[in-house]
Formats: structure tokens, C-alpha cells, sequence
């Protein structure tokens, strides 16, 4: 009977002891999650930039994708329809897409 209890107190001091760390681990990765700043907060304003687009052309839409960049529709000015890519941390245009020649 004393060989039952031993055991049993031995596997209570376990589990407690189990629980402790993963509990511990939960909040070392819960802080380090909560004290890394979010990319967006780090970006910097970069004033007026030129798109390098012919005159007539119109922003048609746009939107954002990951990694920080700008995606434009651009329509009109004797060009095809494509769409620039602008880097909005930096505010260079990285390139253009257009179905027909180069934009």
C-alpha cells in the first residue's frame, strides 16, 4: 500500500510539474509575439513620386499585397492596360505588367 502512494504522489509531482512548463512556455512565446512591432508601424513616409506613366493615363483601381507593396490599374494614355508595382516603404515603382507591349 505504501509502494501505491509513493507512486501516486510521484505522478501528481509530475503532472504538476508538466503543467508548470507548458504553462511557462505559453507565456515566453506570448510576450515575444506582443513585443515585436508590426511591419506596417515601421514604414516611413517617402513624398511625391512620378509613375513614369504617358500623359491620359488614370489609376483605374488599386490595392495592397504582402510585403508592402502598392498594386495600380492603370488604364488609358495610348497603353495598354497594366498594372505598376510600387514598393511603399521606399516609394520606388518596381515595375510594370501590361498584356500588350512594354508599358
Amino acid at each position: 500500500m505504501k509502494a501505491v502512494k509513493a507512486i501516486v504522489i510521484v505522478m501528481t509531482a509530475l503532472l504538476v510539474i508538466g503543467l508548470g512548463l507548458v504553462a511557462y512556455g505559453m507565456m515566453t512565446r506570448a510576450s515575444r509575439v506582443a513585443v515585436e512591432p508590426p511591419r506596417a508601424a515601421a514604414a516611413r513616409g517617402f513624398g511625391a513620386i512620378g509613375l513614369g506613366q504617358p500623359d491620359g493615363s488614370r489609376i483605374a483601381g488599386m490595392t495592397t499585397a504582402g510585403d508592402g507593396l502598392l498594386l495600380l490599374r492603370i488604364e488609358g494614355g495610348g497603353s495598354a492596360e497594366r498594372v505598376v508595382v510600387v514598393d511603399l516603404s521606399s516609394g520606388r515603382v518596381l515595375g510594370a505588367v501590361g498584356l500588350g507591349a512594354a508599358p
